[in-house]
């Protein structure tokens, strides 16, 4: 997701998946946001409202 919160495709590297935890080891950077769900509604250019999801302490 870019600063004014349209979203952009991009291809994200994947090396472990536990649970609903992923290590990406590419494709992301330190505190960039991602989409998790309504995958099949969005497109590239979209404009979206970000919620926090779980965090883990």
């Amino acid at each position: 997701m870019k600063a004014d919160h349209s979203l952009e495709q991009r291809v994200v590297q994947v090396v472990q998946a536990v649970g609903d935890k992923w290590l990406v080891e590419s494709g992301l950077k330190a505190g960039e946001q991602i989409v998790v769900e309504g995958l099949q509604k969005i497109r590239p250019g979209v404009t979206v409202k970000p919620v926090m999801v779980g965090k883990e302490q």
